[in-house]
């Protein structure tokens, strides 16, 4: 799963804020929304024939035959999500975020349920990858019901803007996808246990959350940075921007909660089993969230024209990465591959913020940067001293979240949106 979701992702990442941004720009969505899902369906199948290739490669390499038909089976998901995205940008550049939820909402409880009575039914991994799979057919079915973009039509002007921006941005996707799990890879390659990759691939799929945040908000703001830039208000699409820099610095003292119940997280949700990927957990929720900074600012950058820019952001921290993994990993294992993570997720972020204020002269107050350390470090360190096993986590969760928001208020930072720019 986390080199099909790679794939997906990546693949999406490439194509998401081009379509986003001509979508938003042009005043007859149609010609472009065929463009877009032409490409999108092409970008697929070149991805599914792709996986089905390098299935066999990829099962030698982390030392494991049967990856290489499981491989095969979901990478039927891949062209069908490929066309689920493509549906749902063109809804997020006409404007239409609710139906555009609707459709995402739909993918995800009919995979829970089709999971449920797949597996239930003695399946097994099969049956969850089917699952997967017939998820993704139903996500196409529903996003046609609103919104029906054809295959022909487009000009050559809209392609070659369309991969003028997908080029630069096609750069620095590729190198925080292959970021995004080039600690798991190489602790496996470099003979780590099936048993330590699954820890710290279950820690890792529990910091989803901020890249769900980041998934749904970027090509939201995005598409809203454009249409207000096209209407003539730039002040109005700097404060956009400047509150979408801020609101995700105010996830951190929640991220504190979690990095604090983390290992009671991972055996609540894992089993005991799974204790050893809390300590894991409490450094990759910090550095899940510093991608998603990153991936805001890359929106924020695209929209004012600066796809190089984002470029210029992203590509150091792929080699950085790999050379951090390299020499940490064989003497501090596990934890060193987190350590190496979050130092280069916070460098990429500090790269994408300078360029952002740069660009627009967009920053967060520093006000509000040490409120936010302050919160979140009171909440890492109560979290970290309330030991809590099994559904006691889910109290510890809710209560240190109070925490974190009254933390926020009485240091005197703002809950809700404002017009302060930095």
């Amino acid at each position: 799963m986390a080199i099909v979701v790679w794939l997906e992702w990546t693949l999406a990442s490439l194509l998401a804020r081009p379509a986003v941004k001509l979508i938003a720009d042009a005043k007859d969505w149609r010609p472009v929304g065929a463009m877009v899902l032409r490409t999108y369906l092409v970008s697929g199948l070149i991805g599914f024939a792709a996986l089905c290739v390098a299935a066999g490669p990829l099962a030698s390499l982390m030392h494991e035959p049967s990856l290489t038909r499981h491989l095969r089976v979901l990478a039927f998901d891949v062209p069908l999500f490929m066309a689920a995205q493509a549906h749902q940008h063109v809804l997020v550049g006409t404007g239409a975020y609710a139906r555009r939820a609707t459709v995402a909402a739909w993918r995800w409880s009919a995979r829970l349920v089709l999971v449920l009575i797949l597996v239930g039914s003695g399946l097994s991994i099969e049956g969850a990858f089917a699952a997967i799979v017939g998820a993704s057919a139903l996500e196409v079915i529903v996003a046609r019901r609103y919104v029906r973009p054809g295959i022909r039509g487009g000009s050559a002007a809209d392609a070659s803007t369309m991969w003028g921006y997908a080029f630069p941005l096609f750069a620095a996707a590729i190198s925080l996808r292959l970021f995004d799990k080039l600690d798991l890879f190489v602790l496996k390659a470099l003979g780590g246990s099936a048993s330590l990759a699954g820890l710290y691939g279950g820690a890792q799929n529990l910091t989803i959350i901020p890249n769900l945040v980041a998934l749904s908000v970027t090509t939201l703001l995005l598409s809203t940075l454009s249409r207000t830039l096209r209407a003539g208000d730039p002040d109005v699409a700097r404060e956009v921007a400047a509150n979408a820099l801020r609101g995700v610095l105010l996830l951190f003292p929640f991220a504190g909660v979690a990095a604090g119940a983390s290992t009671a997280l991972t055996t609540m949700i894992y089993g005991a089993e799974f204790a050893g990927a809390g300590p894991l957990l409490s450094v990759l929720i910090f550095a899940s969230l510093m991608t998603a900074l990153v991936s805001v600012a890359s929106a924020i950058l695209t929209a004012a024209g600066r796809p190089s820019w984002v470029m210029i952001a992203a590509v150091p921290v792929l080699p950085l990465a790999l050379a951090g993994h390299l020499l940490v990993i064989p003497r501090f294992g596990a934890r060193g591959a987190t350590v190496v993570t979050l130092g280069v997720a916070a460098v990429a972020a500090g790269l994408a913020l300078a360029a952002t204020h740069r660009a627009w002269r967009v920053q967060v107050p520093w006000a509000t940067v040490a409120r936010v350390a302050a919160a979140t470090t009171l909440t890492t360190m109560v979290g970290a001293r309330w030991h809590t096993t099994g559904a006691r986590a889910i109290a510890e969760l809710g209560v240190m979240s109070v925490v974190a928001i009254l933390s926020l208020i009485v240091l005197g930072e703002r809950v809700a949106p404002g017009r302060e720019l930095g």
